[in-house]
């Protein structure tokens, strides 16, 4: 009798030793990541669907794997933003739940430039220990762990030169518009100053008109009267954003000068390297997005294990002195085009 009852005692043992482990995933706190594995890196961006951000977390989910790190991405897309609320209400919830999670670092595109309304993401990411990676956008007057964001100067100047290689490549001298930003816009004013750090160290090089059109019809318009004041004379045409580019083609075409002329535009937007497809248009400046996400996901990465991050640029940044590191670019021309491919595949549906 006695053995018996301890076997039956036995097997209840068992019993409850296999309820416990089939019910503990349930019943104990849940651990979101076992021990040894990478950083958690959060994400949260001003952004509603742009290609432009596709391309970056595109990126950052490529060094996720490649470094074994952990991303977690939230944008302002309904899927995270709840209805009615504002951006920056969005950002602040979203900021504090990520930071519940235990992220390690923070990527962060504000929605705004604004300190009064975006210095408590900083603050509350602060508090938690949490280093910050600035993409793109750094509120006035304040400073980040790192500021990642495209060279605007660089770029500009890449565009000029180009446009100058070309222009004078079978003269002496060569007469050049230059559309400059809209007003307001300062990354695009960076890459007008870029544009013209090259031009006026080119004495070859006259700029007949510099003017500020807002849109590519106000550009197509704006390059044809001037076509018209200068009979044609016309080498070069430099744009500060790939859409004037765009119009500016479209009014070369008009005046059947699209081979006559060079056409460089900065930004490689859809209806630039659609242009180019279709020979109208010489070159796009590609500011690489897919590129910098992974570089901003890279040095969050580096902040999250206590690494250091030597910057590119120390830039003033309203009276703050903010470290910066600069995404890479590259010129974009018929010869190479097909790299678009894979981020355009419409544009060579029928061809």
């Amino acid at each position: 009798m006695r053995s018996r009852s301890k076997g039956r005692g036995l097997r209840r043992g068992l019993e409850a030793a296999l309820i416990f482990l089939l019910l503990a995933p349930l019943i104990l706190p849940s651990c979101s990541r076992e021990e040894g594995n990478g950083p958690r890196i959060g994400v949260c961006v001003a952004d509603r669907g742009s290609r432009e951000f596709e391309l970056i977390r595109r990126g950052m989910e490529e060094a996720a794997r490649e470094m074994g790190a952990e991303l977690i991405w939230r944008d302002m897309t309904p899927r995270w933003r709840r209805e009615g609320e504002s951006s920056v209400t969005a950002e602040r919830r979203i900021v504090e739940e990520l930071l519940r999670k235990g992220i390690d670092a923070l990527i962060w595109t504000p929605p705004t430039d604004d300190p009064d309304k975006e210095f408590l993401v900083l603050k509350r990411a602060r508090d938690e220990g949490v280093p910050v990676v600035a993409l793109d956008r750094l509120p006035r007057r304040m400073k980040a762990s790192i500021f990642i964001r495209p060279n605007y100067v660089a770029m500009g100047e890449m565009a000029a030169e180009f446009a100058v290689e070309r222009a004078l490549r079978d003269r002496e001298s060569a007469n050049f518009i230059v559309l400059e930003e809209p007003p307001g816009d300062r990354n695009l004013r960076e890459v007008v100053m870029g544009i013209y750090n090259v031009l006026d160290g080119c004495p070859q090089v006259t700029v007949l008109a510099g003017p500020r059109p807002k849109s590519y019809e106000e550009a197509a318009g704006i390059v044809n009267a001037l076509l018209t004041r200068y009979a044609g004379n016309v080498q070069a045409i430099v744009a500060c954003r790939s859409d004037l580019a765009a119009g500016a083609a479209e009014a070369l075409k008009a005046y059947r000068l699209e081979d006559r002329a060079v056409t460089v535009g900065v930004g490689a937007m859809r209806i630039g390297i659609e242009r180019i497809l279709k020979g109208e248009h010489d070159a796009e400046i590609d500011p690489m997005h897919e590129e910098r996400g992974k570089l901003a996901f890279e040095a969050a990465v580096k902040l999250a294990k206590g690494e250091e991050i030597k910057p590119d640029d120390l830039i003033d940044n309203f009276g703050v002195e903010a470290p910066v590191k600069y995404g890479p670019a590259r010129v974009i021309t018929p010869q190479n085009v097909r790299l678009f491919f894979k981020i355009y595949p419409e544009l060579w549906g029928t061809r």
